[in-house]
């Protein structure tokens, strides 16, 4: 079994590039971060990195990995927020009235940028 540890481990490289990069990052020694890496691609029985001069680069299982530690570490702030009563993710209802000109030049981006990053809220648009 892959441990949330390993996915940490295969993010860290992949960010830095590196394993003194991933090392630093994750508070331990650089022999440590090898040995791991290479226990769990022996594990997985396949390579998540390839190595070139510029640096460690992810394979596309690599990649993966990488794309589902994002997706974990997000669910787990998200637990962790909800735990300690720290979710603040805004909800509700906001009106904005404005004329034709504004909205089509300068809101309408706007508006899409902001129902992007607040999806609980739900916008009222009243062209006067």
């Amino acid at each position: 079994m892959i441990a949330w540890d390993d996915f940490r481990l295969v993010k860290a490289v992949a960010e830095t590039r590196s394993l003194a990069g991933a090392a630093e990052m994750l508070g331990v020694n650089h022999s440590t971060v090898f040995r791991r890496l290479g226990t769990l691609e022996a594990t997985l029985g396949t390579r998540l990195f390839e190595r070139a001069r510029s640096g460690y680069a992810p394979t596309p299982t690599g990649e993966e990995m990488v794309r589902l530690a994002d997706r974990m570490a997000e669910d787990i702030l998200a637990v962790e927020r909800r735990i300690t009563g720290q979710d603040l993710r805004p909800s509700g209802e906001l009106r904005v009235t404005t004329n034709d000109t504004l909205l089509v030049h300068l809101l309408t981006p706007i508006f899409g940028s902001f129902h992007a990053a607040y999806p609980e809220i739900r916008l009222e648009v009243l062209v006067s």
